[in-house]
């Protein structure tokens, strides 16, 4: 799972929590775009963010809250970001999926709380990444919205049911607390308010990670436990038997461990 840290509401001005984030161990920085009539208040001039971001070489991604993104799209393209997604709620979310992979970026479909999920489905195999907003778009510090977890559910059963390749972002609200209930589905999280509103942004994305740092350690002592098992029953004089039992090569025992599947 990766992170990717939001700096639209901040405590120490844009550019010092710029400079903290490019130094940090985030995987993305998340830049949201709004143009006042899709979401919230303009919040941007292209030219000042080709400025903002001209030189950083953490990897982009771009969330652009914009009615109509075709010019932005173009423009930001010189960043070379990880990600561009625009809204399903577009009408024309198709030609501009097609327009930001014909650049060559990563393609990614935002979905608002209030619209259907399943809206989303004829666009999956063509785009790479779905961003569930779990909160409404425009204004950082929001709390985080329950029904988001039935979006994340979905999209991630329909996944693997269709052998589809796109991964899936949830944004806003997500902090130490919230990170327990989309885990399990989310391969990026989007953190704002909760990383830049501290005196310590990098402490606050080592808390945030650290539940995902224990699922590995808890994984791989459960692998050494296990060799040594094996390695016990060979010498017991066990062998064949006691490896299938644990290993289930036969396909005819049930292992109960659970943690490996981690990985």
């Amino acid at each position: 799972m990766k992170l990717s840290v939001s700096y639209l509401k901040n405590k120490k001005g844009i550019e010092e929590t710029l400079q903290e984030l490019e130094k940090s161990s985030c995987d993305y920085i998340h830049v949201d775009l709004m143009d006042g009539i899709f979401a919230g208040v303009k919040n941007y001039e292209i030219d000042n963010v080709l400025s903002l971001f001209r030189y950083t070489k953490k990897p982009l991604d771009i969330h652009l809250m914009v009615k109509n993104p075709e010019l932005e799209i173009e423009s930001l393209a010189i960043l070379n970001p990880k990600y561009i997604t625009v809204h399903i709620e577009l009408p024309n979310v198709k030609k501009y999926i097609s327009k930001i992979k014909g650049l060559g970026i990563q393609a990614g479909v935002a979905v608002n709380p209030e619209t259907k999920v399943n809206e989303l489905e004829p666009f999956l195999d063509n785009i790479d990444l779905v961003l569930v907003m779990s909160v409404n778009p425009g204004k950082g510090g929001q709390e985080f919205l329950p029904t988001t977890i039935e979006k994340l559910t979905y999209l991630y059963e329909l996944r693997n049911k269709k052998n589809l390749n796109f991964a899936i972002s949830v944004d806003g609200g997500i902090n130490d607390q919230t990170k327990q209930f989309v885990k399990s589905y989310a391969n990026i999280l989007v953190s704002g308010s909760y990383i830049c509103m501290t005196d310590n942004i990098e402490k606050q994305i080592n808390t945030l990670r650290k539940v995902w740092i224990g699922l590995i350690m808890f994984g791989t002592s459960i692998l050494i436990v296990t060799a040594i098992y094996i390695q016990w029953t060979s010498l017991a004089g066990i062998g064949k038997i006691g490896n299938e039992i644990i290993l289930g090569i036969q396909g005819r025992y049930f292992i109960p461990v659970i943690a490996l599947s981690i990985f």
